[in-house]
């Protein structure tokens, strides 16, 4: 799964019948020119996992602990092959309450 320094507890995984896929490093990843891109750099992790043909997969998203959510909102941007399928949203009141929070993006056309 892919975890970025400073966001630990959120947790990304491609899923394939119910079982997170092996993940591998991107090491082609590349970021915009300049002051954009630097800081684009610096927030990015770049997976990437094998397809397996003739199967459905599902992105599950998780916040658990340790991330303190110290903002009212949290939301993410599911892209497959550079167009947005998702975009959850996690509000804090319900990350308080459960203490824990998952998302499953399934059924990707």
């Amino acid at each position: 799964m892919a975890i970025r320094e400073g966001l630990e507890g959120i947790e990304v995984t491609v899923c394939v019948d119910g079982q997170a896929l092996h993940e591998y490093n991107d090491d082609e990843f590349e970021a915009a020119l300049g002051e954009v891109g630097a800081h684009q750099a610096s927030k990015t992790v770049s997976k990437y996992v094998e397809a397996v043909t003739g199967k459905e997969f599902a992105i599950k998203t998780t916040v658990k602990s340790p991330y303190k959510m110290d903002c009212p909102t949290l939301s993410f941007n599911i892209k497959v092959d550079g167009n947005t399928v998702a975009s959850p949203l996690l509000l804090k009141r319900d990350y308080g309450y459960t203490l824990g929070w998952e998302h499953v993006t399934s059924g990707i056309k």
